[in-house]
C-alpha cells in the first residue's frame, strides 16, 4: 500500500505578501505595500475611493492562493452557510 500524502503549507507562502496586480480605484493604481485585488475593491460601494493598501501588525485577514486555497475558502463559505441556517443568530449571513 502506498503511504497517504498530506498536504503542507509550503514555507514560502507562511506570511508572505501575494504575487498580485494591485487594482484601481477612482482611475488611479491603489498605492501601498499590499497588492489589493481588484475583485475586493470592486465589492466596496459605488462612489469609494481606495487610496492604498498597507500591511500594518496583526491581521486576521487571510491570503489564500491557488487550487488549495480557494478549497480551503469554498470549504469555510459552505461550513459557514450550515452554520447559519442552524443558527442564523450565532454567526453572520455568508456572501459569495
Amino acid at each position: 500500500m502506498a503511504e497517504e500524502e498530506t498536504w503542507e503549507i509550503p514555507p514560502k507562502f507562511l506570511g508572505s505578501v501575494p504575487q498580485a496586480t494591485p487594482g484601481s480605484s477612482g482611475g488611479k493604481v491603489v498605492e501601498g505595500d499590499f497588492p489589493l485585488d481588484q475583485v475586493v475593491i470592486d465589492e466596496f460601494s459605488p462612489g469609494t475611493v481606495i487610496l492604498s493598501c498597507n500591511r500594518y501588525g496583526a491581521s486576521d485577514w487571510t491570503c489564500a492562493e491557488y487550487d488549495q486555497g480557494r478549497a480551503m475558502l469554498e470549504g469555510e463559505f459552505h461550513s459557514m452557510n450550515e452554520l447559519y441556517k442552524a443558527a442564523p443568530d450565532l454567526v453572520p449571513k455568508p456572501h459569495s
